[in-house]
């Protein structure tokens, strides 16, 4: 090495990370979707050269600096050689190199990430070897280049340089292995810092200590000898046991870990409907109660929706999709406690859930969900009819992407890091879905609404009856506007034209509503957002729907306000009422009654064992409220509140629970009458 000149060393010290930042400033860019290939590898080849030159300055600028230095405070400057920052590298100052800086690196990109990984496996969906492909380019880049700097710095300079690198290991481990476990931010929960005041204070002293004590016996003439052969000792030692404990948790990892666990959903049915009995609920995002009502003032709701009850009184349990999304489908309790994984868990097994999606495979259904944007769950599989287990052998994979993966695995190594005062400052949102793998195995549909749109084309399928889900992209920003809804509301009309080519639309049950209201983040002020929502009944079980159809019409024409084509009502409604209301359109609700399939034997006594009525295990229908029922609801909202710790956008539910409508719920969100419920770092 050493008939290399010390320019040569210079450069290939730091080439490697120099290509390696011009690679992510292009990727950040996204210079892939709007530049050609000659043009992507000139930015990044001329990136590279900017990053390598501004490296070598730093080094070069370091160099000269110290060297003028020491030669001032030289006394001597005649007989004395020029003392300079850097000289060329050893092979011994190579080898203490590496090992000094490959300690708290390996723990960083290596072993703390494959810890959180095979501990929360079922939170992934992809094998480890992809978590560990994200990481590793960046961990070898920055391994080489700190390796090859450290070993070029004179003997003064590297001991202490090796000594602060050595306390910064000691902190991390300590850090991680004990000041973590008491303030519930292991799992990635929100703490309250105030709480832990005297904690935080003595992990900082901590922190202070550990990382200077190193550096102060370094410096000391008297023990500078004996530090610079134990600081690379104690760093090997500590390399050594997360090695070790590394090497453990890959041969005793679940081999699940090794495996894509990802379930998806077929669209190869999109377009299809059941020749006898369909039930198809529409769910068109963000779709609020004000356009459609709007639409409906100016008489531009389509003769087409005549025979439908609109809702006008409506709630929507959350104001974001995913939560609401698996809610209108399971039915599942607000909790903030959970994290995604234990929510999908909790929520597909329940025994509300088992016994709607039996019901409906029971009496000959099909159910198909078409969903764009919703937390995959295995809990899906057996529920509805187009899941998919992802099969290695059979299903393809289009697209990883690497570059989300390693952002969820930095921002928890760094929550897991950081002394607890600097905790906060991680945006833990990165964290709280793990679903980065896209696999497109089959067709993947269309959800765009002019995709949606276009490429309609229904054909009968094989099951004569079907339950329908679609979600269908809708309002979101910047489109939520009366003109948007307006095109949507066309979508379906499209849907409803060519049931009617086929013959089915007169036994179908059109559902249209939306997962949540209208967001407000555009303009920074919150306002009550209450879904759309539309029905229209069929067949021998719309008795209710003709009640409920017969008292709206009273109350429009008591009002005034009575006008050829759909009938409003203001009867309160809630998206707990979904999945009853369902199972009412295929007359498999039994209301206050006990349904046949619920009730069981009991082989010990010989007699039947009682179980819970209908409205005990799904709730009421749609229809079973009136116009002038008081009914409390609660409508959670996502917000940024400072006190909180920092997320990307929001890092609080306001819980707003009300009686009245939606008047009643915009006073309270304009009066600031909410209940602050944080969220779990975790959390969708």
């Amino acid at each position: 090495m050493k008939k290399i000149s010390k320019t040569i060393h210079l450069l290939i010290s730091t080439l490697p990370i120099s290509a390696y930042i011009s690679y992510l400033v292009s990727a950040a860019l996204n210079l892939k979707d709007r530049c050609t290939t000659i043009q992507r590898a000139a930015a990044f080849g001329g990136g590279a050269i900017v990053v390598w030159a501004v490296f070598i300055g730093i080094l070069c600028l370091a160099n000269a600096i110290y060297k003028a230095c020491a030669k001032k405070s030289s006394k001597d400057t005649t007989s004395q050689p020029t003392i300079e920052l850097l000289n060329n590298p050893t092979k011994k100052s190579v080898l203490v190199a590496a090992l000094v800086t490959l300690a708290p690196l390996f723990i960083i990109y290596i072993y703390l990430p494959a810890e959180t990984f095979f501990h929360s496996y079922s939170d992934y969906n992809f094998p480890y070897w992809i978590l560990l492909k994200s990481l590793i380019l960046e961990f070898i880049c920055i391994w080489y280049t700190a390796t090859y700097i450290l070993s070029m710095l004179n003997a003064a300079v590297s001991r202490k340089v090796q000594a602060l690198v050595l306390g910064f290991t000691l902190a991390i481990y300590v850090q991680y292995m004990f000041f973590n476990q008491n303030v519930g931010i292991v799992d990635g929960h929100p703490f309250v810092f105030k709480e832990h005041m005297v904690l935080a204070s003595v992990n900082i002293i901590v922190w202070a200590a550990l990382i200077i004590i190193p550096v102060a016996v370094a410096t000391s003439n008297k023990v500078a000898a004996g530090a610079g052969s134990v600081t690379p000792k104690l760093s090997v030692a500590i390399l050594a046991l997360h090695i070790l404990t590394f090497a453990m948790l890959l041969i005793s990892a679940d081999k699940q870990c090794y495996h894509y666990s990802s379930v998806y959903f077929d669209y190869s049915e999109q377009y299809t409907v059941g020749s006898g009995k369909n039930i198809v609920l529409f769910i068109i995002d963000e779709a609020d109660n004000k356009f459609i009502k709007e639409l409906y003032e100016e008489g531009k709701i389509s003769h087409t929706f005549d025979d439908y009850i609109i809702y006008t009184n409506t709630c929507s349990v959350y104001d974001f999709t995913n939560l609401s999304m698996l809610q209108m489908v399971t039915n599942f309790t607000f909790d903030n406690t959970l994290d995604a994984a234990t929510r999908r868990e909790l929520a597909w097994s329940q025994e509300s859930v088992n016994d709607f999606y039996e019901r409906f495979h029971a009496a000959g259904y099909r159910v198909n969900f078409f969903n764009f944007d919703y937390e995959t769950s295995e809990g899906v599989l057996g529920h509805m009819d187009n899941a998919r287990q992802f099969a290695e052998k059979h299903d393809t994979i289009r697209y990883i992407n690497y570059k989300n993966i390693k952002k969820q695995s930095d921002a928890l190594v760094a929550y897991r890091l950081l002394p607890i005062v600097l905790k906060p400052t991680v945006d833990m949102t990165l964290v709280s879905s793990p679903d980065p793998v896209i696999i497109y195995s089959t067709d993947t549909g269309y959800y765009e609404n002019k995709d949606f749109k276009d490429n309609m084309d229904l054909t009968l399928g094989g099951s004569e009856n079907y339950l329908i889900i679609h979600h269908i992209k809708g309002l979101h920003m910047p489109d939520n506007n009366v003109e948007t809804m307006d095109y949507c509301m066309g979508i379906v009309e499209d849907y409803i034209d060519q049931m009617k080519e086929l013959g089915v639309y007169d036994n179908a049950s059109i559902i249209i509503t939306a997962d949540h209201g209208s967001h407000d983040e555009c303009e920074g002020e919150t306002w009550a957002a209450t879904p759309m929502f539309m029905i229209r009944s069929a067949g021998a079980y719309g008795d209710k729907f003709t009640i409920a159809k017969e008292n709206a019409a009273e109350t429009n024409s008591a009002n005034s306000t009575s006008k050829q084509g759909p009938v409003l009502s203001e009867a309160p409604i809630y998206h707990t009422d979904i999945m009853p209301t369902l199972l009412y359109e295929a007359g498999l609700y039994y209301g206050d009654q006990i349904a046949p399939s619920s009730i069981k034997t009991n082989e010990s006594a010989n007699d039947e064992v009682s179980a819970q009525t209908d409205i005990d295990l799904f709730g009421k229908t749609v229809y079973d409220y009136k116009d002038d029922d008081q009914r409390e609801r609660t409508w959670y909202n996502r917000r940024y509140d400072s006190a909180y710790p920092k997320r990307e956008k929001y890092n609080v539910y306001y819980g707003y629970t009300y009686t009245g409508n939606t008047e009643t719920l915009e006073k309270m969100v304009e009066d600031g009458q909410q209940e602050v419920i944080p969220v779990p770092m975790k959390n969708e």
